[in-house]
């Protein structure tokens, strides 16, 4: 039983390990980002576009999210209304008048996570 669990733990390992390699081969994704009271802005600050990327706010596992259909240009800056994102597990809108914005996690497919947080 005790090799069966030593087995799992290293290939638990392996596997983390892996991923971490494979993750710091990406380029780093560059955004500014400002959250005013009711609107987020983001701004793509690579030199490639972020194809239909996700924000979350303030969790990573459990924020509220939205994702962006298409290609978001390098350099274009959008502002996104707060009330448009929704729980991932409830489906609640996200509240602006009730809720702050404390972090902002940018998920994009080939680049590693940008995570920003605010004042």
């Amino acid at each position: 039983m005790t090799r069966k669990l030593g087995a799992i733990i290293v290939i638990g390992a392996v596997a983390v390990g892996a991923w971490f390699v494979y993750d710091s081969y990406k380029p780093e994704l560059f955004a500014k980002v400002l959250v005013y009271p009711k609107v987020l802005r983001i701004t793509n600050g690579n030199d490639t576009g972020w194809n239909s990327p996700r924000i979350i706010l303030n969790d990573g596992f459990a924020g509220p999210i939205l994702d962006v259909a298409g290609v978001w240009p390098p350099k274009e800056t959008r502002e996104i209304p707060l009330a448009d994102f929704r729980g991932r597990f409830n489906h609640q809108f996200f509240n602006p008048d009730f809720e702050r914005v404390r972090e902002i996690t940018i998920q994009a497919h080939g680049f590693r996570l940008g995570i920003y947080r605010t004042h």
